[in-house]
């Protein structure tokens, strides 16, 4: 271990493995982490620009004789060390937090359970990598007098020899170990090796609360139950011989007494957390009828404010394993080193801008994509760290950008210069905008690059990418176009850093791009619609294209669903609803659905356009759709009040419904109102 500078006594206040983080405060250090996909060494120069002169490197980098390069062998055993060493100073109770899913739920939850009697610290949002939990674990406070402070700790692994690294550095006196799911599966050999490999955090701890009702936890365990007489096994679940079993809907028994239990959500996950909750109260000594009764309150961490949207039977509903999935699936089409930028904005596509772009996070997403600073700026709020870009920013919110970390998007002379402005003087990152063809925002090809490279040079302005928006991607009777765009694209690209000197990220497609050119898939994608796991045309054009087999492995992740209210008969001649519309010859049974065009539905969908999928079949949307109500005839079908009736979704395609209605699924999917609840299904 050397340093090319002498060590100053300068407290370390923040550490940066990102360089676009740094913003020239004291104490700042960066760590070359090297990664599959990219080398911090790479990124140091642009950490130093940014004002870091503090750096953990494996080798010496060309940077002013200022910059502090302290050299180790490896920079990840360098901060799993530090991690270690600070936890050991530590006196006070670590709970590390480990499963498939559900550890986010039961920190978040123990946290506010416990809050009147402990100091609670916990790691932040799902900081439960490798590196989460070594920036968790640095972050662990002091113990102030007069206070018992009690850490909370995710840990996660993808891969066998991931918890070892994490349980040394943990060392956690208790261990919560939750719903043991699929998430991860291909790192493993089997759903019991991965148990396996997670319960390497039990070792040497005082108390481990599992889920009974898997048994691949229990054979995980059995080991340590030998090798660790004086530590407590306590179970959790729905199973005969749990210690803590739920044994009725809001009701859970403890050595054969029952308690009240009432929870917000009945469902599976929510029952669990629940559970581990209680078990874990028990293992600390505070399970007691007030911490029973808080039970009733809680609700799933950045779940909305209110259900009550799900009241009346309609919701939108999320499956977010099949949208993991999808990125997979795009992941190994889209080849390495590319990255992927995820779009997540207009609330994710109608389906909840958080919660999907959590899910993505899980997945390593190189970046996301929002349209409006307002977008970016709840992400940030919402804990995420991934470079977020942004597409559209008036100058009055470019402060809030730079506030937030946020890389706008420049498309004219005019938007450059409010940008520089407003640094005053500090340096930035922005992403250039290429008009190729859209003719809505961006420089034109023809552009003076050199003016605008010594420009970016003297405001301290990094071009992080150049990119550009294809129109037809999806069109393949229109491939020319797509052509000519990509290569006026690579022009630009190459006179521009002609002049600036260095290679700023490129990207140009789309997910009609990303199917079907990956010749232009250059340094990034953006992918938007196919996480959705739809054809990006919206008219089925690459169904008769190479894309077909690619699009027939993506699964549907939304489904927008209601119930029947009402059911009547109307008698042959009479029409339906405001304006008197569908009259038939015959009598017929109409249904009316508990939805309407404030909720999004659109009205071009009325008087027989669109349809509804129930028991199997579709039914027509009669006469106008109302404001909060519309009519289908059921008369072909043993309809019944409270029915469930499918608006759009695996059963019926929302490409079918934006056909009917004349415009696209994108339409279709961000007009569904705020009104409507989103419902979570799958693992976080």
């Amino acid at each position: 271990m050397g340093a090319s500078q002498p060590a100053t006594d300068k407290p370390v206040r923040e550490i940066l493995f990102d360089s676009r983080k740094a913003s020239g405060a004291e104490g700042e250090l960066f760590l070359a982490l090297k990664t599959g996909r990219r080398d911090g060494h790479d990124f140091a120069h642009l950490a130093y620009q940014r004002g870091v002169r503090a750096f953990v490197l494996e080798r010496l980098v060309d940077l002013p004789s200022d910059a502090q390069q302290l050299i180790v062998s490896d920079v990840w055993a360098a901060l799993r060390a530090a991690a270690q060493t600070h936890r050991n100073s530590r006196s006070y109770p670590v709970v590390a937090i480990s499963g498939s899913a559900g550890k986010t739920w039961v920190k978040e939850w123990l946290a506010k359970l416990l809050s009147a009697d402990f100091a609670v610290y916990r790691s932040p949002l799902s900081y439960n990598s490798q590196l989460g939990v070594a920036l968790s674990l640095l972050g662990l406070p002091e113990a102030l007098p007069g206070t018992t402070p009690l850490a909370l700790i995710e840990a996660g692994v993808s891969a066998t020899g991931d918890m070892q690294l994490l349980a040394d550095m943990i060392r956690p006196n208790m261990v919560v170990l939750t719903h043991l799911g699929a998430a991860h599966d291909g790192g493993f050999s089997s759903r019991l090796a991965k148990a396996q490999e997670k319960v390497l955090l039990v070792k040497d701890a005082d108390v481990v609360v599992y889920p009974a009702d898997q048994p691949e936890w229990a054979e995980a365990l059995a080991p340590y139950r030998i090798q660790q007489p004086l530590t407590k096994f306590i179970s959790f679940g729905e199973s005969e011989g749990a210690k803590f079993r739920w044994i009725a809907e809001g009701q859970f028994e403890y050595r054969a007494q029952a308690f009240e239990a009432p929870l917000l959500r009945n469902d599976p996950a929510s029952r669990a957390s629940a559970l581990a909750c209680v078990a874990a109260l028990f293992a600390l000594e505070r399970l007691s009828p007030e911490h029973i009764k808080a039970l009733s309150a809680l609700q799933p961490p950045d779940a909305k404010p209110s259900l009550e949207g799900n009241l009346r039977g309609t919701f939108v509903e999320v499956d977010l394993d099949a949208m993991r999935s999808n990125y997979r699936l795009f992941r190994h089409w889209v080849k390495e080193p590319v990255r992927i930028m995820a779009m997540v904005k207009a609330l994710g596509y109608g389906s909840g801008t958080f919660e999907t772009a959590k899910v993505l996070a899980s997945e390593n997403a190189d970046a996301f994509g929002v349209a409006y600073p307002e977008e970016g700026i709840a992400l940030r709020k919402a804990g995420l760290t991934q470079p977020i870009l942004v597409m559209n920013v008036d100058p009055e919110a470019l402060e809030s950008c730079i506030e937030h970390n946020l890389e706008p998007v420049v498309h004219s002379w005019e938007s450059l210069e409010a940008y520089a402005a407003r640094l005053k003087g500090r340096n930035g990152s922005l992403h250039l905008e290429i008009d190729t063809g859209m003719h809505r925002l961006g420089f034109d090809p023809s552009s003076d690059w050199q003016r605008l490279a010594q420009y970016c040079q003297g405001a301290g302005l990094h071009i992080q990418s150049i990119f550009s928006h294809l129109v037809v991607s999806e069109d393949p009777s229109r491939d020319a176009i797509t052509h000519q765009q990509a290569a006026d694209f690579q022009s630009v690209c190459q006179a521009l850093e002609s002049h600036l000197g260095y290679r700023p990220l490129r990207h140009l497609a789309n997910t009609g791009g990303i199917l079907r050119f990956p010749q232009y898939h250059f340094d990034m994608v953006r992918l938007g619609l196919g996480l959705y796991g739809l054809d990006p045309s919206g008219e089925d054009l690459l169904q008769a294209d190479a894309s077909a087999s690619k699009l027939s492995q993506l699964a549907t992740v939304t489904r927008w669903v209601t119930r029947i209210s009402a059911i009547r008969s109307v008698p042959a001649g009479e029409g339906i609803g405001y304006g008197s519309h569908s009259a038939s010859a015959q009598e017929r049974q109409i249904a009316t659905l508990a939805v309407g065009y404030a909720d999004g539905l659109s009205r071009h969908l009325s008087q027989g356009k669109g349809s509804a999928w129930i028991k199997g079949q579709l039914a027509p949307i009669v006469g106008n759709i109302c404001m909060d109500l519309t009519m289908i005839d059921v008369s072909h079908l043993e309809a019944q009040v409270g029915d469930e009736v499918e608006l759009f979704g695996p059963h019926l395609s929302i490409n079918r419904q934006a056909q009917q209605a004349g415009t696209i699924s994108y339409e279709l999917l961000t007009s569904i109102s705020q009104r409507v609840a989103r419902v979570y299904v799958g693992e976080w």
